[in-house]
């Protein structure tokens, strides 16, 4: 961390007579590599997203030099910019709905008793005190969070609230990958 806010002030002194010193120096070093910067602490590899969102005041997130979206975990986690935020800060499911493809997180899926909605568990995994269910929904591969073990094989239904869809414009169709 010292060693990147000396070079921080390194690059100050460079561009203090330009507006937005630190966009500069941002999309500087964002052309150069995938970073994300979180407070005092850089995520490297995305499986550390956890922890970011844990200790985060506020994130920033960058693709290609361009700043993507700067928010609280809370609103960058549940209401991201774009589908590269959304996807960068965990798992998502594409969700097509009469004609328009939405996008919800597998935590918000309640997993239920009976409905017209429902997946073929491929996978069961432990992950602490729940369940991560793979499957596939309408031919996308698919997670759900469950409090319980489910069978391989077996038919899993489910209900979601529409206030927990995400929309996004119909250039992130191709952004996200089976």
């Amino acid at each position: 961390f010292i060693e990147f806010m000396k070079f921080i002030h390194n690059e100050l002194e460079l561009v203090k007579n330009t507006k937005d010193p630190l966009e500069k120096i941002a999309k500087r070093i964002a052309s150069k590599q995938r970073v994300l910067f979180i407070d005092e602490f850089q995520v490297e590899d995305v499986s550390d997203i956890n922890d970011a969102l844990n200790i985060s005041d506020k994130i920033l997130i960058f693709k290609a030099g361009i700043v993507q979206q700067y928010s609280s975990p809370e609103t960058m986690y549940c209401e991201p910019a774009n589908c590269y935020c959304a996807e960068i800060l965990g798992d998502i499911n594409k969700f097509p709905i009469e004609n328009k493809t939405f996008y919800i997180r597998p935590e918000n899926i309640k997993i239920v008793d009976n409905s017209s909605d429902s997946m073929i568990v491929e996978k069961c995994f432990f992950q602490g005190k729940d369940y991560k269910l793979i499957g596939r929904y309408k031919n996308n591969i698919w997670s759900i969070i469950s409090k319980k073990p489910v069978k391989v094989n077996s038919e899993v239904f489910f209900n979601y609230s529409n206030e927990d869809l995400i929309f996004f414009d119909k250039n992130c169709s191709s952004f996200f990958t089976s």
